[in-house]
């Protein structure tokens, strides 16, 4: 019965401390996204307000003279950028309502935050929503998306 014990002892003991590692590590990931989520936030809210910014006809750069150089070195322009999102609706995790259908639309919204991120806006004629992306650009130029958060208006 003792030996039970101490087994039941040591293997919650174990488990309680591979737990407590997991869920500080899953803490860090939360708190590091939380903190892109605010920025991009804060910046979708100055550019509202008026923050100067570079316009690209459609959408809002954000990057640095060093970020649109390497971004051109690698054979995209921020327009080609803007518009490789637009063709991926899949990226988006609302269905459409009443007959619509999800896609990046209004592309003025969209803003090329410091690499390698995008914050985007999206609708389907009758709800809307805004979206966290980050990209890497593959050669060929291929680009690659991640949605890191989405959510509703």
């Amino acid at each position: 019965m003792r030996t039970v014990l101490i087994v039941v002892l040591v293997v919650s003991l174990a488990a309680a401390a591979f737990f407590g590692v997991r869920w500080q590590q899953a803490e860090r990931a939360a708190t590091a996204t939380q903190a892109a989520l605010d920025v991009a936030k804060q910046t979708a809210d100055s550019l509202r307000a008026g923050a100067s910014q570079e316009a690209t006809g459609s959408g809002r750069v954000l990057l640095g003279e060093s970020e649109l150089r390497d971004l051109a070195a690698s054979g995209i322009t921020p327009q080609a950028l803007l518009d490789s999102l637009g063709a991926h609706p899949e990226l988006i995790p609302f269905k459409g309502v009443l007959g619509g259908t999800m896609g990046f639309y209004h592309r003025q919204e969209h803003v090329l935050l410091p690499s390698p991120y995008v914050f985007a806006y999206f609708e389907d004629g009758h709800i809307g929503g805004r979206m966290l992306l980050s990209y890497d650009v593959d050669p060929g130029p291929r680009i690659r998306w991640k949605r890191l958060w989405a959510t509703l208006d």
